[in-house]
């Protein structure tokens, strides 16, 4: 049980470390695709784009027995289609020849910026209260072992104590 719980806590943070690069390779590629229309950047920000939801429905699905952490999950959801309605408004704008108000839009009053900072942050928190989850159960893993060997060291005593009586004394 304990090796699932450590497992458990590694598969979260990894999907929690991977939300956090396809978001911040996201943001990288819409504005690298803001400067120059390379087709790379589309690339970029339509696969990592895709990748958000499958990212935080996984995050979602291990962390369905804990309400604290459904509920981050829950803002991360909101944070990463915040920021897929941002990517595809920035291509459709600058598919539709728009590319200076798109530009215009991304200097007056980006929501960009405050998401990847909103993103990492919820992340960390999530990956923080994951460690402190593994702790308690890593605690409590010693504290059955340590009962564990005091129970068998009793038990040991207490067989020497009998067959010590019966070598010296004959049957108890």
């Amino acid at each position: 049980q304990h090796v699932t719980a450590i497992t458990h806590t590694y598969e979260v943070e990894a999907r929690l470390r991977e939300l956090q690069t396809h978001s911040e390779r996201a943001e990288t590629a819409r504005r690298g695709y803001l400067l120059d229309s390379d087709s790379d950047y589309i690339r970029t920000v339509a696969a990592a784009g895709s990748a958000l939801p499958r990212t935080v429905d996984a995050i979602g699905a291990l962390t369905a027995d804990n309400p604290d952490q459904q509920e981050r999950a829950l803002q991360l959801e909101d944070l990463s289609r915040q920021q897929i309605v941002l990517l595809e408004a920035t291509v459709s704008s600058i598919a539709q020849g728009n590319r200076e108000s798109a530009l215009a839009a991304f200097r007056d009053r980006d929501q960009g910026l405050a998401l990847i900072p909103a993103i990492r942050r919820i992340s960390g928190d999530m990956i923080d209260a994951e460690n402190a989850l593994l702790a308690e159960r890593t605690a409590a893993e010693r504290a059955g072992i340590a009962q564990f060997f005091a129970i068998v060291g009793v038990a040991g005593v207490l067989l020497v104590i009998i067959l010590g009586g019966t070598l010296v004394g004959g049957p108890l």
